[in-house]
């Protein structure tokens, strides 16, 4: 029995788990037998585990990736030891520690971005029935409600309230699995229930390709606005973005509710630069001469 038996079972067991997290573990599998080879269940150690971690930053990957594929694999590793797989204890922390990440500052969109970003959606061709319009009532939506993408792409025009002007979305869409309710400007809900569908279709947002090539279109619209298109500058920025003018007018509690955080995730989704007073100010310059 190997690594690729446990997910094997896992994920026929688990009908829970979701498409996300199951490709997650495939890679983390892939990776670990780059670096290691065919390694049996019964002959698993923390070594073969940070050799996988050393071969995932020497490729160029970051320490989030290595720690979030040694993750993955950990739980396959219990989960063959409580099957009767393997005998071997799963690696301490001390055996096999968490790479040190980086903490990145969290980073948002100015008023003339956000702009400059709606006005690049618009000027996207029509390709199979997939507009303009549909870039921006997506973009627009995120920016009403800090909603992940994903969730977005799952739900069904059903869930548009005109009347009460709320966005309901199922638990089953979010990584909480809780209910959720957001508020949409009036503009928004207009252009959602104005959007083309294919027949027969209820999506709230028909993507008409392959759901990685969202990211990557939405990437060259971004660089359309004349704006940085890095990894950090997609999608989950538009989502700090929203974010953060909540928090900044509202509080911290507030921009927790409107994005459906479960917990204080301000960290990961305040932009700091949109709170701070200029320091400069309180510094008495030098008389000229």
């Amino acid at each position: 029995m190997q690594l690729r038996d446990a997910l094997a079972r896992l994920t026929e067991e688990r009908v829970d788990l979701s498409h996300g997290y199951i490709l997650d573990l495939q890679a983390a599998v892939g990776w670990f037998h780059k670096a290691n080879g065919a390694v049996d269940l019964a002959g698993l150690s923390a070594a073969h585990l940070r050799a996988m971690m050393r071969r995932i930053v020497s490729a160029g990957r970051s320490a989030r990736t290595a720690n979030n594929y040694r993750a993955a694999i950990l739980r396959l590793w219990e989960n063959a030891l409580g099957w009767g797989w393997t005998s071997r204890p799963v690696p301490s922390a001390k055996e096999c520690p968490r790479l040190r990440e980086p903490r990145r500052m969290p980073t948002a969109w100015r008023p003339e971005q956000v702009n400059a970003l709606v006005q690049s959606c618009r000027r996207q061709e029509t390709r199979r029935g997939w507009s303009g319009r549909h870039w921006e009532a997506l973009v627009m939506t995120i920016y009403d409600t800090s909603l992940r993408v994903g969730c977005l792409l799952a739900a069904d025009v059903e869930c548009v309230d005109e009347r009460s002007r709320r966005l309901n979305i199922p638990g089953e869409f979010h990584k909480h699995r809780r209910d959720t309710s957001h508020v949409l400007h009036t503009d928004t809900v207009n252009l959602l229930l104005s959007l083309w569908r294919p027949r027969g279709s209820r999506a709230l947002f028909p993507f008409p390709w392959h759901k990685r090539e969202l990211w990557r279109k939405f990437r060259a619209i971004v660089e359309g606005a004349g704006l940085p298109a890095t990894r950090r500058d997609l999608f989950h920025k538009l989502r700090r973005t929203s974010y953060t003018y909540v928090a900044v007018r509202h509080g911290v509690a507030a921009a927790s509710q409107h994005a459906a955080h479960l917990d204080d995730l301000s960290r990961y989704y305040l932009d700091p630069t949109f709170l701070e007073a200029d320091p400069l100010e309180a510094l008495p310059r030098p008389r000229a001469g």
